[in-house]
């Protein structure tokens, strides 16, 4: 088995070399877990693609684009650091993937930070650009990006504003209920018709990798996928929700047409915000002034994450 060894215990290796078991319950372990970086969770968003005989590429380089992780692991998975990878032209890369907010390091790492771990990342990785929690202090120049947690308690009529509410009677109103949908792929469709102009996210990679991480962490009932409906049965909009020990992520959501003329987003996260008392709600952000202004509603504060983006020569 190859490996490559650094000080301190650090060795990198490969998804293949990786021992799941061990893995998850360092993940699962950690005070401060996050089912991003679930094994199941990573093998979808990482590397959606399995049977490229359907796909037609514009260049034989392309279906280089489709990538697989590694990780840095301490001694015997006493700590671990995800590392998404892939190649473009023989140069490898670590990428974040989508619907991947933050990864990082996790487990019991000792007197030792995120910025050790990324000073271990092997010399082959050309470039790096990671999203990282900062629960292991802040890596030398890091960029911070605002992310909004809503803390528990979330009492609904202590800490979301009155426009917020406003809505949430809008649904009521209306007699909306909440349904898990037959499948994954229902609210990615809704997800699409709603944002797909102000992302470049395609069926084939991002969406079919996340419906695959997400099916995934069905089994361990790590997701919670909500349509949100009318009473005659018409959608009105749909959420999925990434649930970590503590916290439960927003991770993708849409409106119908039907669903924004009664600001149904403000029902799911009201109706999310009861079905986990226990859980913080982590909103993803966001840097896009309207969504911020969005997730403002709701009381949440702020509690940035890092974004990593170096070279080979700005690693030495």
């Amino acid at each position: 088995m190859e490996k490559h060894n650094y000080i301190m215990g650090i060795t990198y290796l490969e998804r293949w070399q990786i021992d799941t078991q061990k893995w998850d319950q360092c993940i699962l372990s950690s005070t401060h877990s996050l089912s991003y970086a679930l094994s199941g969770y990573l093998d979808g968003v990482c590397d959606p693609i399995t049977d490229y005989s359907n796909i037609e590429f514009e260049n034989e380089n392309d279906s280089e684009l489709y990538g697989q992780w590694g990780a840095l692991i301490l001694n015997d998975y006493e700590a671990v650091f995800p590392l998404p990878w892939r190649k473009k032209y023989r140069i490898h890369y670590v990428f974040q993937p989508s619907f991947c907010q933050q990864l990082g390091l996790f487990g019991n790492p000792g007197i030792l930070t995120s910025e050790d771990f990324l000073r271990a990342i092997p010399r082959k990785f050309l470039k790096i650009h990671l999203q990282i929690h900062p629960f292991f202090g802040q890596p030398k120049n890091a960029k911070e990006k605002t992310n909004f947690i809503l803390k528990c308690p979330h009492l609904p009529k202590d800490c979301f504003n009155k426009d917020a509410l406003k809505n949430i009677k809008r649904t009521e109103e209306a007699e909306v209920y909440y349904k898990k949908p037959y499948k994954i792929v229902d609210i990615l469709k809704i997800y699409d018709d709603a944002w797909a102009s102000l992302n470049s996210m395609v069926w084939f990679n991002d969406y079919e990798g996340f419906e695959a991480a997400c099916l995934n962490l069905e089994k361990q009932d790590l997701i919670y996928p909500i349509l949100a409906k009318s009473n005659d049965g018409t959608n009105l909009g749909g959420a999925i929700f990434l649930i970590s020990p503590k916290r439960i992520h927003y991770v993708c959501a849409g409106p119908t047409e039907a669903g924004k003329e009664i600001g149904i987003m403000h029902g799911i996260i009201n109706h999310v915000a009861i079905q986990f008392p226990n859980h913080e709600i982590d909103f993803e952000g966001s840097s896009i002034p309207s969504v911020a202004q969005f997730y403002k509603k709701f009381g949440p504060v702020n509690e940035p994450f890092y974004i990593i983006q170096r070279t080979l020569f700005s690693n030495l």
